[in-house]
């Protein structure tokens, strides 16, 4: 837990195009909600575009109205009872699928949370993953929804009764987790090339998966494997390479053993590391964008200056790489998508944290067809 409270705090402290429009679009903070959330997603009601984000303080989903730049409702949850949300602030994970059901996911305890739209949590259930845990060890569990069944990367259980013997040669394995009664399928899709013999800290062995019903395929990005992977858990699995020049460099565990403490060690080699951080669909063009950073220096570490270079590499519905846009090199937390442009927020350490502003949140639109 010390280790994820190392990450929140630095990717909080922590995209420029030729596309880049000028026009400012902005939406409002609310005054007791968080600046910062790692939950939340780009939504449709009523084939109205809207913006779901989560509010730990209010421990509530706030839904932005994408036209009127205003927010619509909240969607308050309990503290305490047997219809509570808890624990949503670093182990969460967010999956709105429709206005009955809004998914969320516990990832320290492996539960399962079912809501609706006036916040009630309708089922609560807890993952029976066996000798496997699940989620991921960056901020914001990644999670895909098919069917009735919540989909997450799994981990060996490192302690306990259900420690998992001969873990170091255990492979990657998804969980396929059945929301009607919390069973889990493990399902087999192993670390890419890249991995093999290498000692790489958890983080950048964490995927990103999601999931697009027009192809029924779940598609996959690995921080350090210059391809996507794009799978049906059925045995067919295809990869498409979708490389950055950033992308060249990264760190191992061994290296840096020494140079910092041991409680900052995966941190501070996942910040070193050149990396594919995040991969973000469009269901509407079906345009996928994987976002590619650099490494920060040791130096920059220290003085916990987390912004680098970034460029976002756009594919089209048959993950042809057809663009690449540049990036402002900060955090990127909130997108959605309008036409052919995608809005992601401005650098927030320059427009809210030096600032002084915890009001309003400022979106770049960037063209990318």
């Amino acid at each position: 837990m010390k280790l994820k409270a190392i990450i929140l705090i630095s990717i909080a402290l922590f995209f420029t195009s030729s596309s880049v429009q000028n026009d400012t679009y902005s939406l409002p903070v609310d005054p007791i909600a968080d600046l910062y959330s790692y939950m939340a997603q780009p939504i449709s009601e009523n084939g109205e575009d809207k913006l779901a984000m989560f509010s730990y303080n209010e421990n509530a989903l706030l839904i932005y109205d994408l036209e009127t730049q205003e927010i619509e409702r909240k969607i308050k949850y309990d503290h305490q009872g047997p219809k509570a949300l808890n624990n949503m602030k670093i182990y969460g994970g967010l999956s709105y699928i429709n206005a009955d059901s809004i998914i969320y996911f516990d990832s320290q305890i492996n539960r399962v949370y079912l809501s609706d739209n006036e916040g009630n949590v309708y089922k609560r259930l807890i993952a029976d993953g066996g000798n496997v845990g699940f989620g991921s060890m960056g901020i914001g569990q990644s999670l895909a929804y098919r069917k009735g069944h919540l989909y997450t990367q799994t981990w060996p259980v490192t302690i306990g009764a259900n420690e998992m013997k001969d873990r170091e040669n255990y492979p990657n394995h998804f969980g396929k987790i059945s929301l009607k009664d919390g069973s889990v399928k493990k399902l087999l899709l192993d670390f890419p090339p890249e991995y093999k013999g290498k000692d790489y800290p958890q983080m950048l062995k964490s995927a990103n998966i999601i999931y697009n019903p027009k192809i029924d395929k779940f598609i996959i990005n690995f921080p350090l494997s210059h391809s996507i992977y794009v799978t049906d858990f059925k045995g067919n699995t295809k990869t498409y390479l979708a490389q950055s020049k950033l992308v060249s460099h990264n760190e191992e565990l061994s290296t840096n053993k020494g140079k910092v403490g041991a409680s900052r060690l995966d941190d501070y080699t996942t910040w070193l590391s050149d990396q594919y951080e995040k991969l973000i669909f469009d269901p509407i063009s079906g345009y996928y964008f994987r976002i590619a950073r650099k490494g920060i220096s040791e130096r920059a570490y220290n003085a916990r200056d987390f912004a680098t270079e970034k460029e976002v590499i756009v594919l089209d519905e048959n993950f042809n790489q057809v663009k690449t846009l540049k990036h402002h090199g900060g955090s990127l937390l909130y997108y959605f998508f309008k036409g052919d442009q995608i809005f992601w927020n401005k650098d927030m350490r320059i427009h809210n944290v030096e600032a002084g502003n915890e009001d309003v949140i400022y979106f770049d639109q960037v063209k990318f067809k």
